[in-house]
């Protein structure tokens, strides 16, 4: 928990500053909650084996707590960054998922 909470964390508030000044962007929030899901997890594992995984997972994580007004900023001038980030998270959740399960699927 250590990892996974403050990684799902900062996802999601990432997520929430991004998306919520445009209404149209606010249906992507779940993304960004399911990005942190999931990617938590999976760099949890890495924290096993490096140790220092830990400390910059929670960098970043602090990172995105004390620059939420500097986030919040960025998207009100620049209004197509959030869809791009939020197509990349995506992207990035999609693959992940996919390389995950390649051998696990049957087909009948």
């Amino acid at each position: 928990m250590a990892v996974h909470g403050p990684l799902f964390f900062g996802f999601t508030l990432a997520g929430f500053l991004l998306c919520w000044p445009q209404p149209m962007m606010r249906l992507f929030v779940p993304v960004w909650a399911l990005a942190g899901l999931y990617l938590g997890r999976d760099v949890a594992i890495f924290c096993h084996y490096a140790p220092v995984l830990t400390l910059i997972c929670w960098a970043v994580s602090g990172s995105v707590i004390f620059t939420r007004t500097t986030i919040t900023k960025l998207i009100v001038q620049h209004p197509k960054f959030a869809p791009a980030l939020t197509a990349a998270v995506g992207t990035i959740l999609f693959g992940i998922a996919n390389a995950r399960t390649r051998g696990r699927r049957k087909i009948n």
